[in-house]
């Protein structure tokens, strides 16, 4: 399957539009990403490098962090506080809990959306990829190099809210490379 299918690509902006069906997640625990979801993400923007994914739950794509033990994780690790180096990931892919029924899992407050996504994005490399899955759109951040590509809307069937990809990319030396090529 193509996944620029049903993507609209702004001419203006250049930012990415759509709709995808995903397949239902299965499992007993909620915070499993949506079939087809990963596949698609990695085929347009994943070029190698190591992945993260904070609020990793049961998921292990490659390094997961995780407050819940019980889960797992590659490190036992705070989103907000993220025990790597500047600079460390190609891509992140961010679930983060967002009801009071994953705050009873995770036995902590509310999630701060801002302050994990700003971690994140310290963590990626020039060129790395933020793909945020969630109910809410944020705004592009304030802090950095950073912009927006493609923002979509993700189902999972019938009676199942849509939410939101947002997907941002660090600008840096790479990018700039990527770009010269794609307008060549």
């Amino acid at each position: 399957m193509n996944p620029l299918k049903y993507l609209y690509k702004n001419p203006k902006t250049g930012i990415l539009t759509g709709l995808w069906a995903c397949g239902r997640p299965s499992g007993k625990y909620w915070g499993t990403w949506p079939p087809g979801l990963i596949w698609r993400v990695k085929a347009l923007w994943y070029h190698g490098g190591r992945i993260l994914e904070p609020f990793g739950g049961v998921a292990h794509i490659d390094i997961s962090t995780d407050l819940n033990r019980d889960l797992n994780p590659t490190v036992l690790a705070d989103a907000h506080r993220l025990p790597f180096k500047d600079n460390t990931f190609s891509l992140v892919l961010m679930d983060p809990p967002y009801s009071q029924e994953y705050e009873k899992l995770y036995n902590s407050p509310r999630v701060h959306l801002v302050k994990a996504i700003h971690e994140s994005m310290r963590v990626l490399k020039p060129g790395g990829i933020l793909a945020l899955l969630h109910f809410l759109c944020p705004k592009n951040p304030a802090i950095g190099p950073f912009r927006r590509i493609a923002l979509i809307g993700i189902t999972c069937g019938v009676n199942h809210r849509i939410r939101a990809l947002s997907v941002w990319r660090k600008d840096g030396p790479s990018f700039l490379l990527e770009l010269r090529s794609y307008l060549e």
